[in-house]
This record gives C-alpha cells, sequence and structure tokens, in this order.
C-alpha cells in the first residue's frame, strides 16, 4: 500500500510541475488583423521586417523608400525565440512607431 502512495505522490508532484510549466508557455495572440512591417534602424543601416502570427516572413533593406521582401523558405514556422523577442519589442510603447500593419490593398501573398 506504501508502495502505490508513492508512485500516487510522484504522479502527483510530476502533473504539478507539468501545469506549471505549461502555464509559463502559454502564447499570446498575434495582436494585429494581419501582417505587420516592422522598420529598425541602427546608426546609418535600416532594415525592414516583415512578421505575421508572431512567424517571420521576410526581411529587406530599404533603399531609397524601396523595399523588395525576400521571403523566407519556411513561411508561417513558428519559432518560440523568435516569439519571445517580438512579443518583447512590440510590448515595448517606445518601438509602436515603427511597426506598420500592412493594409488590405498592399498585403503580400
Amino acid at each position: 500500500m506504501q508502495r502505490s502512495m508513492c508512485r500516487s505522490g510522484k504522479v502527483a508532484n510530476y502533473n504539478m510541475r507539468l501545469a506549471a510549466a505549461i502555464s509559463r508557455d502559454r502564447f499570446q495572440a498575434w495582436p494585429f488583423a494581419g501582417p505587420v512591417i516592422i522598420r529598425v534602424t541602427d546608426n546609418e543601416a535600416s532594415q525592414s521586417i516583415l512578421v505575421d502570427k508572431w512567424c517571420l516572413l521576410g526581411t529587406a533593406k530599404s533603399d531609397n523608400d524601396e523595399i523588395s521582401f525576400q521571403k523566407n523558405n519556411s513561411e508561417y514556422l513558428f519559432d518560440v525565440d523568435t516569439y519571445k523577442i517580438l512579443l518583447r519589442y512590440i510590448s515595448n510603447k517606445n518601438n509602436q512607431l515603427n511597426i506598420h500593419p500592412i493594409v488590405q490593398a498592399d498585403k503580400i501573398n
């Protein structure tokens, strides 16, 4: 009888640790209606990043306001690290002017 109590104690402990780990990794919904372009400027260099549903879709270097996106081979591939970086960036109020939602007419297919 003691043996089964130990097992059930281990199971309960495991289930509590699992529930804590899962709740820690809950993901927020994408806060925009569609894809966005994030413009990042570092010193003299400028780069635009196309993001949708927490997934990096492409990057471009801006030259004279002309942007040509090079799409990634793995579109809509979710990555936890990318999610965390984007969430931190988007949540920072100082970055709001760098985030540009793409309107339906501009939507990239």
